[in-house]
């Protein structure tokens, strides 16, 4: 168990590390960049289903000013599939049948 405790503490520390040191597409070495050319590039979960659905406003074919996804931002980030993910509320009970 205290194993498990380090681990978890060791990748909740390491996670915002690794995002807030992410260098800019510009600056990427180009083995990386190869590498990340070459690669199938999976986001698996994208939370903008929901802004899809009930932001009028917001529209996925173009650079938007807020938010992480848009198509521009795919293609410059060579993203080539993405599984879009929906939250529904814990409060929403199954449907029973008879």
């Amino acid at each position: 168990m205290v194993q498990v405790r380090s681990v978890l503490c060791a990748i909740a520390l390491a996670v915002p590390v690794g995002v807030f040191t992410q260098a800019p597409a510009d600056s990427v070495s180009p083995r990386p960049k190869q590498l990340h050319d070459r690669a199938i590039v999976v986001d698996s979960h994208a939370d903008t289903t929901q802004r899809l659905i009930f932001d009028e406003a917001f529209d996925i074919g173009k650079r938007n000013p807020n938010g992480n996804i848009d198509i521009p931002r795919m293609r410059e980030g060579g993203l080539d599939a993405l599984f879009f993910s929906i939250w529904v509320s814990s409060n929403v009970s199954p449907v029973r049948r008879p």
